[in-house]
């Protein structure tokens, strides 16, 4: 994790805090009727809880032998979050041309930047 370096009280903090903000984010866009988008903010929120679980159990050392089953849980969760996201993203944007434009080179970006991710691995890890 990034925030390795972070105290456990302030990780939790921190993660609890930007959860809750995911949240506040939840109910705005169930409140103006973006259902899809409201699920995958709360999928979101969902693996901030599930990293704040992961760090506490192997901070204190509890069921280490099972820890590994929450990080593939939560990519598992973040992945899909993020995959309904740009679905409802899509749904929104779709008979907005600018939004439309603007979406797509979104996905342009992110799509070049896990590419050159992956070949970075496969070029550092042979």
């Amino acid at each position: 994790m990034i925030l390795n370096y972070l105290p456990l009280p302030l990780f939790v903090l921190l993660l609890l805090a930007a959860s809750i903000g995911v949240l506040i984010g939840v109910w705005k866009a169930w409140k103006e009727g973006y259902k899809l988008q409201a699920i995958s903010y709360s999928m979101i929120a969902l693996g901030g809880g599930e990293a704040i679980i992961y760090r506490i159990f192997r901070d204190l050392n509890i069921l280490a032998n099972d820890l590994w089953l929450i990080v593939p849980l939560a990519i598992s969760t973040i992945g899909i979050a993020a995959v309904l996201g740009g679905i409802s993203n899509y749904k929104i944007a779709k008979n907005d041309e600018v939004k439309k434009n603007r979406f797509m080179r979104g996905v342009y970006f992110f799509s070049g930047f896990f590419i050159l991710l992956g070949l970075l691995g496969i070029y550092l890890f042979r």
